[in-house]
């Protein structure tokens, strides 16, 4: 896969998760196949560093903190005028 097949597989996968196909359908098969592809593609050509386990354990606190704090009975901190970093 290179770079414009790469582009064209997201714009693929981004149109038919936001349909939200049944797995066994036509769309949930096409999009499983592009979404492997684009996948492998990021692997190769983005790849993330290791992380250890409490580096996991932090940034999985700090997504659970921040969730708490902007969305407060389905109201983001913008809603209740708020700032994140308060």
């Amino acid at each position: 896969m290179n770079e414009q097949q790469y582009r064209q597989g997201l714009a693929i996968v981004s149109a038919l998760v936001a349909i939200d196909p049944e797995p066994a359908s036509q769309e949930g098969k096409v999009l499983a196949r592009w979404s492997a592809q684009v996948e492998a593609y990021e692997r190769e050509h983005f790849p993330l560093p290791e992380l250890t386990e409490a580096e996991v354990d932090a940034a999985e606190r700090e997504w659970l903190h921040t969730r708490r704090a902007d969305e407060i009975d389905g109201y983001t901190a913008d809603d209740l005028g708020e700032s994140p970093d308060r």
